[in-house]
């Protein structure tokens, strides 16, 4: 990063996405996207913690509906767009590239990888021929039964970054 009086600016960098590994990978070798899911989904979790979630900015950012638990593995600080596409192989290791809705409050470690493999099922609708979602969620060992809350989330989410009115006229 480099600071000018304007702001700051970032040097191009033309690494390949998870994305578009994940995309490769798939064409030869599907378990080698599961590798690559869990090697990334590790690394996310360098800030967990068994804590209760349920704040005002949670339900601000994604809506009332709630997990059967009140403590779960979260991660605090947490980038809620982390899915594989803003996300750069570099020399160095793993580059978020989109870091505009990092949150100040407990985010759950399932959510995160939800939103992750759900980003990767839409954009990359072929794995279907090879695995489920369900199935590749427990490979992350995500709680498949949590499923439509984060689905209920992120409609949530998705809500409230696109301007959504809650009701629309008819």
């Amino acid at each position: 990063m480099i600071e000018t009086p304007e702001g700051a600016m970032y040097p191009y960098n033309d690494a390949q996405s998870l994305e578009e590994i994940a995309e490769d990978l798939f064409k030869n070798d599907f378990n080698k996207v599961i590798d690559l899911l869990r090697q990334y989904t590790k690394q996310l979790r360098y800030d967990e913690a068994l804590t209760a979630y349920d704040t005002p900015a949670f339900t601000q950012w994604f809506g009332t509906v709630r997990l059967k638990q009140e403590k779960v593995l979260c991660i605090c600080n947490a980038n809620v767009d982390s899915v594989l596409s803003n996300v750069l192989n570099t020399e160095d290791g793993f580059l978020m590239i989109d870091c505009e809705w990092v949150t100040d409050f407990p985010v759950p470690v399932d959510f995160l990888y939800w939103r992750i493999v759900y980003s990767l099922f839409v954009r990359i609708p072929e794995l279907r021929q090879q695995i489920s979602m369900e199935k590749c969620l427990q490979l992350l060992d995500v709680n498949c039964e949590e499923i439509p809350v984060f689905e209920a989330w992120e409609e949530h989410f998705q809500k409230g970054i696109c301007g959504f009115r809650k009701s629309r006229p008819s």
